[in-house]
Order: structure tokens, then C-alpha cells, then sequence
């Protein structure tokens, strides 16, 4: 399960690479909202369609079609460092916390 939270606005993607499921719930509403893509692999269609635009290329090259802009895949890049080197700043936090809670604990253990 993959949640994250936007202005209390929570996506939960559950099952991602054979049944995926999103759930969004709104701020205000308590219902979530539902969204399956059943018999999807994101990793297969992605290839799948990088795949069917090189073959357009070679038969056709006006009429190829890259489904995002150079702009949007900078973007989601940018993104996904960006989520990345958050994850280890945060565990790198926790583990330095977790450290000093050990190391305090022992010193208060008797000889």
C-alpha cells in the first residue's frame, strides 16, 4: 500500500502490479472514492506502449505519439527524487533516534 496525503486529501494505491485499487477520500467526505484497473501491470503497459511507439516511428514517424511531454516526465522525475531523498532524510531521522534511545537506555542500566 502506497498512501499519501495532499491537504487532507488521502490516496491510498493498493495492489499495484496485478490488481490495483485506488482509494480517494476528500476532505469533508468520509466515503472513499474507488478506482480499480483490473489486470493491470503499469510496468508492462508503460513498456507495452514505449514499445508500440518505436514501432510507429519506424512505419511512420509523423505518426508516433509519446503519450507525456518531455516537460511532465522532467516533472514526475524531479518527483520521484524528490520523494526519495525525503524517505531517507526520514529514516535516516528515525534511525539516529532510535540510536540515541538505545544508547540512553544503557547508560541508565546498572553496572
Amino acid at each position: 500500500m502506497y498512501p499519501i496525503y495532499l491537504s487532507l486529501t488521502s490516496i491510498r494505491l493498493v495492489n499495484p502490479y496485478v490488481q490495483p485499487v485506488l482509494y480517494v477520500r476528500k476532505p469533508g467526505d468520509d466515503h472513499e472514492q474507488t478506482t480499480t484497473f483490473p489486470d493491470d501491470d503499469p510496468f508492462f503497459s508503460e513498456i507495452s506502449n514505449w514499445l508500440d511507439v518505436i514501432e510507429d516511428i519506424e512505419e511512420d514517424p509523423e505518426a508516433a505519439q509519446i503519450l507525456s511531454s518531455y516537460e511532465d516526465a522532467v516533472k514526475t522525475y524531479e518527483l520521484t527524487w524528490a520523494i526519495r531523498l525525503a524517505s531517507e532524510k526520514s529514516r535516516a531521522a528515525k534511525l539516529r533516534a532510535s540510536n540515541e534511545t538505545a544508547q540512553a537506555q544503557k547508560a541508565q542500566q546498572p553496572n
